[in-house]
C-alpha cells in the first residue's frame, strides 16, 4: 500500500474512483475520508467479482461500513457498484453484468461525467428503480413497476438502519443532520443503493 502522502491531488477534469477498497483489507475510515478529500468522489461499494471483501467478515467491516464511517465524518462519497468484468466471450470468471449504475443525464460523456461526480445516479447489481431522488426535504424511492420480484426499502441514517418499508415505494425525511441514503433488496438478494442525501 502506498504511503497516504503519495496520492495525488485531482485535477478539476479528472472524476476518480476507489475501486475494490477492501481488497486485501487495505482502507480504513481515515484514509477513505482524505481520498474524498484529494478530490476522488467515487467508491466502490458493490463488486461482483469480490464479493468477500464486500462483505467484511469478524476482524473486518463492509465497505458499506467504510462508506458510513466516512459519510458520518462529512466526506462527500457516492457509491459505485461494478462487475469487475475480464472476460467478455462466453462465462468465464469475471463476466459483464454483474454490477453497475443508472445515471441521471443526458446521453452526452460530459453530462455524464458531470452527475457522476455530483451523485446524481444509483448503484445496482440487478435491481431497477423508476425514482431515487429528493423531493423537499425527503429521499423518495420507487421501483420500478414492471420489475418482478417483492422488495425492501431500508433506510440508513448516519450509519444506522432507521426504517424497513416493504414494498415499492418509500419516503424518508432527509436529517437536520448529517445523511440519509437508501438499500432496496430484492427477494433474490439483488440490491441497488441510493446516494446519501443531505441538507
Amino acid at each position: 500500500h502506498r504511503d497516504l502522502h503519495s496520492f495525488p491531488t485531482r485535477r478539476s477534469s479528472d472524476l476518480a474512483q476507489i475501486n475494490h477498497p477492501q481488497w486485501l483489507w487495505g482502507m480504513n475510515p481515515d484514509l477513505l475520508v482524505e481520498l474524498s478529500r484529494r478530490g476522488m468522489p467515487l467508491v466502490e461499494i458493490a463488486n461482483a467479482a469480490f464479493s468477500k471483501w464486500n462483505a467484511g467478515d469478524t476482524a473486518h467491516p463492509s465497505i458499506e461500513a467504510l462508506w458510513d464511517a466516512a459519510l458520518a465524518r462529512g466526506a462527500t462519497l457516492w457509491g459505485v457498484a461494478s462487475d469487475d468484468a475480464h472476460d467478455y466471450e462466453g462465462h468465464g470468471k469475471y463476466p459483464p453484468g454483474g454490477g453497475w449504475v443508472m445515471v441521471r443525464a443526458r446521453r452526452d460523456p460530459r453530462a455524464i461525467l458531470d452527475a457522476l461526480a455530483a451523485g446524481r445516479f444509483y448503484a445496482s447489481n440487478g435491481v431497477v428503480l423508476e425514482r431515487a431522488d429528493v423531493e423537499g426535504d425527503e429521499l423518495a424511492i420507487a421501483v420500478d413497476p414492471v420489475a418482478p420480484g417483492s422488495y425492501t426499502i431500508d433506510f440508513i441514517e448516519n450509519g444506522r438502519r432507521v426504517d424497513s418499508v416493504h414494498g415499492r415505494f418509500a419516503r424518508r425525511r432527509v436529517p437536520a443532520t448529517g445523511y440519509v441514503r437508501a438499500v432496496v433488496t430484492r427477494s433474490d438478494g439483488k440490491r441497488a443503493w441510493v446516494q446519501p442525501a443531505r441538507r
